[in-house]
């Protein structure tokens, strides 16, 4: 709109003052005219001179009059198209539906104003999750660490500590595994007398006593370990699966949360060398224990 508009206002600008010349010229010729025929009416012996005059003003006001005439046909000639123009210009304004113009704005203001809004919560999610959440995780974590590595004792050796993932042996039942480290000194187990660590006892009845088979892999420092406990879910209790050496020192320690059936696993104690290792296997007041001699 603003493009068809300015060419408008600058022809107008141009033609009035072409008028207004027009107008001012046309009063002046008039004026000669008749000052030229009150001398001709007064004059006698100079007549033919006046006339002469008269007729080279004639031809002068001749030549200026086409001129004009051209000019005044030239400037209806422009405000015809100019009328044309402005005509073309008012039924494109026509033709806006401004009540649309006004609600796409509307809308357009409305998406950008919810979309800063969704930006602003995101962000406050962001920083609640960060400063909340997972510092407070983080710190609990480290404390527990602290605690954990407090209580511990490197004997001869570096600290190796591995975590064994739940589907990493075969079994029935839910297990968590608390640790499995080497060469670590921890207080004895209480419940364990001397006769427990150096002899083969049980009070598992016969079925557990024969399901329990230990095969050593004698040149990997490795065994398998396979035993079956009782089915019935109200038996279900945390089973122990503990390995002492021959000072007594706990190498391998495994924990079962609410075990019963069967238990398959890979036990490997090749860094702590060649010795002679008792296994314990604890469920309740039920207990059972075996030699192994790795070589």
């Amino acid at each position: 709109m603003k493009s068809l508009l300015t060419p408008v206002v600058f022809c107008l600008l141009f033609i009035f003052p072409v008028l207004s010349f027009a107008q001012d010229t046309e009063v002046e010729i008039e004026n000669e005219n008749e000052k030229s025929e009150k001398t001709t009416n007064r004059t006698d012996t100079k007549t033919s001179t006046k006339t002469s005059t008269k007729t080279n003003r004639k031809r002068v006001i001749i030549i200026e009059q086409e001129e004009l005439d051209d000019l005044k046909q030239e400037i209806k000639i422009d405000l015809k198209e100019l009328k044309n123009e402005l005509k073309n210009a008012f039924r494109q304004l026509e033709e806006v539906n401004w009540d649309e113009v006004d609600q796409e704005i509307e809308i357009a203001m409305e998406e950008a104003r919810q979309g800063l809004e969704e930006a602003n919560e995101e962000l406050a999610h962001i920083r609640i999750e960060i400063d909340e959440d997972f510092e407070m995780d983080i710190r609990e974590d480290m404390h527990e660490l602290r605690e954990e590595l407090e209580e511990m004792h490197v004997n001869n050796g570096s600290l190796r500590i591995r975590i064994l993932t739940q589907n990493s042996r075969p079994y029935k039942g839910n297990r968590k595994v608390e640790r499995n480290f080497s060469e670590l000194k921890i207080e004895e187990n209480p419940t364990l007398s001397d006769k427990m660590k150096k002899e083969t006892t049980t009070l598992f009845d016969e079925t557990v006593q024969n399901s329990v088979k230990i095969t050593p892999q004698t040149k990997e420092g490795k065994f398998t370990l396979n035993f079956s406990l009782s089915d019935n879910k109200a038996d279900k209790k945390t089973t122990y699966i503990e390995i002492y050496d021959s000072e007594g020192n706990v190498m391998y320690f495994e924990s079962l949360v609410d075990f019963s059936g069967n238990y398959q696993g890979e036990i490997d104690l090749a860094v702590n060398g060649a010795d002679t290792y008792t296994l314990v296997v604890r469920q309740g007041t039920n207990y059972l224990s075996r030699k192994i001699n790795l070589k």
